[in-house]
Parts: structure tokens; C-alpha cells; sequence
């Protein structure tokens, strides 16, 4: 887990924004992240939609435009970060907030697309549930994606580490969707895998695996994007390995 990182940007937050977070009890405003960017592309989308309006595809370039920054209702989306959660606002004001100690999960989807080969781009889908199941997604729409999505994960993790301490402290287990871990090891469908006998956890081709005698196994079968706060279960595994303190 890292850092806490300064503001991407010097713009004051709107009164209504700022007293929202006063009245949720947010702290010190750290980060505001836009939506992206895409004027050139967006209106490469409007002109291929227009001169394609006779089929279908033309209709999906236009409605793309109009996702994008150049529909005013979407340029106005925000997320601006506190100390101790964040809040999504769109052209109306504030709309919801998410304190960390009231985020219950955060799932990751992370996708590196290819093109004959090339790299083409990475998209990003966080999936943000608070304890009282109310729900958001961060994408690759707000511009800096990943660094949004690390500060939040990093955050959520390091609000529920104290809890998950305790309860390993306990000699208790901690679920993290179709694994767990304590004390004896990591518990998989196919049982438990000791600390002495794994060297590494990591996830690899979209999948949380465990190096052991050399050779990578995934770890329940499950893909990373179905763990939930993963960044909590690796940061557990690097402190039961040694990695890190």
C-alpha cells in the first residue's frame, strides 16, 4: 500500500461540493479527476456517424459522441478525493459519496487490449460497493484511471487492515471471494496451500496464482476481477511471505 498522493489539479471544489463533504465528514480535499479528453477522436466518431446515418453503425458513432466530454452533462462529472472517501458529482452537484470505512468492496477489472499483436490500450472498470450495497464505477472515462483506482483500492485497504489483523490475531480465516487466508496458509477449492510451501502470489493472465515449487497454480479458479478488495488479499500475502512489513 502506498503513499497518499497530492491533488492532480488546484481547482477549489464547488461550495455545494464543499459542504457536502463537510456534512459526510470527508477532511482535506487530496484530488479532483476530470473525464478524459477526446476531442479529435470524438469528432472522428460525429463525422463517420453522420456520413454512415443509413445503417445502424452510424447511430453507435453518434451515440458514442454523446458519451464522451463533448456532451456537457458528461464533461461536468467529477470525482473529487478526501482524506476520507470521495464523492461523484455530475451537472447537478454532488451525487454520491463514498467514505472508506463505509466502502464494503472494491472490484478490479483491469484489460489490456491488443490489435494484431500491438497494444492498443488498457481499460479500467473499478466496481465500488458501499455497506449498504449502494454501487458505483470508476472507468477509463475519467481521465488518470489507474491512479484513481489505486488511490481508492490503497485506501480501502488500509481501512479494513486493522479489522482483518484482529481477526487473523484471532486464528480466524479471511474470505476473499473463492480464497481465504490465515494463519495455516491460503485456502483454495482444492485445500489448504501452507505459508512454507508458497513462494509468491501474484496475479497472472487474469487470474490470482500461487508460485509454488516453482511452478504458478491459479488459485481457486476464480478470475482477479470476482476477488473482492484484492489489493487487501495481496498486501495479506506479501506480509505472511515476508515481502513486505
Amino acid at each position: 500500500m502506498t503513499a497518499q498522493p497530492m491533488a492532480n489539479t488546484l481547482e477549489r471544489p464547488p461550495n455545494d461540493v464543499l459542504t457536502r463533504a463537510h456534512q459526510e465528514s470527508l477532511g482535506r480535499h487530496i484530488a479532483t479527476f476530470h473525464p478524459k479528453r477526446r476531442t479529435v477522436a470524438v469528432i472522428a466518431m460525429i463525422v463517420m456517424g453522420l456520413a454512415s446515418l443509413v445503417i445502424l453503425v452510424g447511430f453507435y458513432f453518434l451515440w458514442l459522441a454523446f458519451q464522451s466530454s463533448l456532451n456537457p452533462r458528461q464533461a461536468a462529472k467529477r470525482v473529487y478525493v478526501f482524506d476520507h472517501g470521495f464523492m461523484t458529482v455530475n451537472h447537478a452537484g454532488p451525487e454520491s459519496t463514498y467514505r472508506w470505512d463505509r466502502i464494503s468492496s472494491v472490484y478490479q477489472e483491469i484489460t489490456v487490449n491488443y490489435s494484431n499483436g500491438i497494444k492498443t490500450g488498457t481499460t479500467y472498470v473499478y466496481t465500488i460497493i458501499r455497506d449498504d450495497d449502494v454501487q458505483t464505477k470508476l472507468t477509463h472515462f475519467y481521465d488518470d484511471i489507474a491512479r484513481l483506482g489505486r488511490l481508492v483500492c490503497d485506501q480501502v485497504a488500509r481501512t479494513h487492515l486493522p479489522a482483518v489483523e484482529a481477526k487473523l490475531s484471532r486464528g480466524e480465516n479471511v474470505q476473499f471471494g473463492d480464497v481465504s487466508i490465515g494463519r495455516p496458509g491460503i485456502a483454495i477449492r482444492k485445500g489448504i496451500v501452507p505459508w512454507p510451501e508458497v513462494e509468491a502470489v501474484n496475479v497472472r493472465e487474469g487470474y490470482v496464482s500461487i508460485k509454488r515449487a516453482g511452478k504458478w497454480m491459479a488459485a481457486g479458479g476464480t478470475p482477479a476481477k470476482k476477488i473482492p478488495n484484492l489489493y487487501l488479499f495481496l498486501h495479506l500475502a506479501d506480509r505472511f511471505l515476508g515481502v513486505r512489513g
